[in-house]
């Protein structure tokens, strides 16, 4: 049977050189979409002001 596991060492290793080749342009993309994401899912109470207070408008100064 084929091992299919790598052991703890092997996987540090590889997360290490991972790690040495990540440029700063690869997470780009990620962040694009994070920002994305953030604006597609925003909550409908995310907006809310505090209601108690009335705006201020020029009429009421």
């Amino acid at each position: 049977m084929a091992k299919y596991l790598k052991s703890e060492e092997e996987i540090l290793k590889d997360i290490h050189q991972m790690a040495k080749d990540l440029r700063p342009e690869d997470l780009i993309p990620y962040l694009e979409a994070a920002e994305d994401w953030e604006k597609n899912h925003r909550d409908e109470f995310d907006f809310v002001q505090d209601i108690d207070k009335p705006k201020e408008t020029k009429s009421s100064k």
